[in-house]
């Protein structure tokens, strides 16, 4: 019997996006949601709300959430960090967001219930989450 949870612990220096994405590939999910995250990075890469350019923060930073949904078509992730005085800020999570002590990772496996795929929807102009429940 598979769990529906994958629980991992990432390590400093790895690449907070990219290894939850090889992870849920390597399991073989392919619609997932992230449960928690408690970690900190040391640089974090962000697409900011309406905005034409990233943003790159390097400095000590505490992940205070961490949510998002993962596809056979790719990931959206948003993080919100606080920085060492406790200002908040936070966006649409990128590669290159580093880990700095540790990062303590829960996704929850919904294959059993769903089919998520990602698709081009022109009112946003991104590609949207698409949810098809699968029949009992």
């Amino acid at each position: 019997m598979s769990s529906r949870m994958l629980a991992f612990r990432l390590l400093p220096g790895d690449d907070l996006l990219e290894c939850m994405k090889a992870k849920v590939r390597e399991a073989g999910v392919q619609s997932a949601a992230l449960v928690t995250c408690v970690g900190s990075l040391y640089t974090c890469n962000v697409r900011l709300a309406a905005a034409e350019q990233c943003a790159n923060w390097e400095e000590e930073l505490e992940i205070v959430s961490l949510v998002g949904t993962f596809s056979q078509d790719g990931a959206h992730v948003h993080i919100s960090v606080s920085d060492t005085e406790g200002a908040v800020k936070g966006g649409h999570l990128l590669a290159g967001s580093l880990v700095r002590t540790t990062a303590e990772i829960v996704i929850c496996n919904l294959d059993e219930e769903y089919l998520f795929r990602r698709s081009f929807d022109p009112n946003s102009g991104w590609n949207e989450l698409v949810v098809t429940k699968k029949s009992d």
